[in-house]
């Protein structure tokens, strides 16, 4: 899990998209994975590492989840 220290969403229609720093250097192969709040929360998932250097880095685009959603549900038991 990933741990975002800021966040920015995208403005204007069309998908959800979130531009977020990480607490720690996210690497291409982690796409997907969950970014939490300071709570612990799961709030996103990594959708790509903006300017990876070396394929890792701590700036990343983020797909907001709908907590009330039965696929975020079902994720979230498979991590907790």
């Amino acid at each position: 899990r990933f741990r975002a220290s800021a966040v920015r969403s995208s403005t204007g229609g069309g998908a959800s998209v979130a531009f977020a720093t990480l607490d720690r250097p996210a690497c291409v192969g982690d796409s997907g994975g969950p970014i939490t709040d300071g709570s612990g929360a799961v709030w996103g998932l990594i959708a790509a590492v903006l300017k990876p250097v070396g394929g890792c880095g701590t700036r990343v685009t983020a797909t907001p989840v709908d907590p009330a959603s039965d696929g975020f549900r079902r994720m979230r038991a498979a991590l907790d």
